[in-house]
């Protein structure tokens, strides 16, 4: 049962379906469908799904591996009628450290079979963007997720903590009209809601470049129960993408530790250090990478600044 929630025989299968057991480990099927597995089978809101797993990267290209991929794809997009989302979900995305977010390729919307394939070798070639390689030379195996894409009114991204100030009695919500693909992207910035852990709006900002639709106030007490829910399976604040479909029904497409809050809500003065800055440069930067990075990543920080309202315009301009 492919899609169903019976465990399979083979501890470690090429392809898995995102509710079989097999699915719950991360060096079979990556840090970001593991969550969504242990998520799914916690009773939160995930979309079906398989899992091209660590071991289908090593069979890839056999014509075992290739029947059963047909198979599986087959299913999951009723014979090519319905579009999937094609997602890495590589061992070293999701952490408690570092979340790895936009280092490795997801693509949407792909249909047809040729698309389809062409689609998971684009994603497994994203895994040589870092140095994640085996002894032999090759790139470390990824996983790959695999879901229908949902048709969504709604969708954002959602911090079981206030990650700015540190406050834990918080949410907040960021949410744009359609997928959270634009929000996570930075082609808009949409709406931002501060909630109380129950749901009650603290406050909110329209987003400044479209696409932010008003939450209402049953959505927003879903979007509670749902950090509520995802921290209690977790054991810790989490970043969650969502989406809401044409039918108001909620749901979780990733789930991911907070990595970057700040040490103490309390805290008075300067807080001095990387931040996120560290995810995406943990190590020194050579020359050219100064010339190529430092002024674009200053200008992105200070108009990420200027949106938020944590510094004021006359600060940032000195």
């Amino acid at each position: 049962m492919l899609f169903g929630i019976d465990t399979i025989t083979d501890s470690r299968p090429a392809i898995v379906g995102l509710r079989n057991a097999p699915a719950l480990d991360p060096s079979l099927a990556g840090a970001k469908a593991a969550s969504l597995a242990r998520a799914g089978a916690a009773g939160l809101p995930v979309l079906p799904g398989f899992v091209v797993t660590t071991e289908g990267f090593r069979s890839r290209g056999t014509q075992a591996f290739e029947t059963e991929l047909r198979l599986a794809w087959d299913s999951i997009s009723e014979l090519g009628t319905v579009p999937l989302v094609v997602r890495s979900s590589s061992m070293a995305e999701d952490g408690s450290e570092s979340s790895m977010a936009g280092m490795f390729t997801s693509i949407v919307g792909v249909k047809g079979w040729k698309a389809f394939r062409a689609a998971l070798d684009e994603v497994w070639a994203s895994a040589r963007v870092i140095d994640l390689r085996s002894e032999a030379g090759e790139p470390a195996p990824m996983a790959v997720l695999v879901q229908p894409e949902l048709d969504t009114a709604m969708g954002g991204v959602l911090f079981g903590v206030d990650p700015v100030t540190g406050k834990r009695d918080r949410l907040v919500v960021a949410a744009v009209d359609g997928g959270p693909g634009k929000l996570v992207s930075g082609t808009v910035d949409g709406s931002r809601y501060v909630l109380s852990r129950r749901g009650r709006v603290l406050d909110v900002r329209s987003g400044t470049t479209g696409g932010g639709s008003g939450l209402t106030s049953s959505q927003r007490l879903a979007l509670a129960r749902l950090a509520s829910r995802a921290e209690r399976e977790f054991k810790s604040a989490q970043d969650v993408e969502w989406g809401i479909d044409s039918q108001g029904e909620l749901w979780m497409f990733q789930s991911r530790p907070v990595t970057a809050t700040a040490g103490s809500a309390s805290a008075t003065g300067p807080i001095f250090g990387p931040g996120p800055v560290a995810e995406t440069f943990p190590d020194p930067l050579t020359p050219l990478e100064e010339d190529l990075w430092v002024d674009p990543l200053r200008t992105a920080i200070i108009e990420g600044l200027k949106l938020t309202g944590t510094v004021s315009r006359r600060r940032l301009a000195a």
